[in-house]
């Protein structure tokens, strides 16, 4: 069965997980060794990959958006399984 398009990269989507965990993109963007407008940028291309704004945006910080399709929880599991689905097998 063919993956929908357009998919996410896996880079972006361990950027998010990292937000998520330590609340900010700036903090992301330092566990990441990358600059938080590239981090911020990174993500942009991420929303509009998926058609979702995912985080809310303020001067006070991040968070995730209020929708329903709009949770850490998957991002964390993908990122997690997709080393393992890119191992050639034992």
């Amino acid at each position: 069965m063919p993956l929908p398009q357009p998919i996410p990269d896996l880079v972006s989507l361990d950027l998010l997980a990292s937000v998520a965990t330590l609340g900010s993109i700036r903090q992301a963007a330092i566990a990441h060794g990358i600059s938080q407008p590239a981090a911020s940028t990174r993500l942009r291309v991420l929303e509009g990959t998926l058609g979702l704004e995912l985080l809310n945006r303020s001067s006070g910080g991040r968070s995730w958006a209020t929708c329903a399709r709009c949770s850490p929880r998957p991002v964390r599991c993908a990122v997690r399984v997709a080393p393992r689905c890119t191992s050639p097998p034992a």
